[in-house]
């Protein structure tokens, strides 16, 4: 499952609906998730892929402290 946090709202979407598999990279699942949320190729570029223990993975933007 990827979970995908974008311009204040969330989405959830199976790997396999975006033509991922579980060892896509962080360019393809990016890829894949512009494409579904119709934005251009490199607008999520600064967001960051995270995997969890359970296989799941969740695209958000860079969280910034200080």
């Amino acid at each position: 499952m990827l979970h995908i946090r974008w311009n204040g709202r969330s989405h959830d979407v199976e790997l396999s609906a975006l033509g991922l598999r579980d060892g896509s990279d962080d360019r393809e699942i990016l890829s894949a998730a512009a494409r579904y949320l119709e934005l251009d190729p490199d607008a999520l570029s600064e967001a960051v892929v995270d995997r969890g223990p359970e296989g799941h993975i969740v695209i958000r933007p860079e969280a910034l402290f200080g």
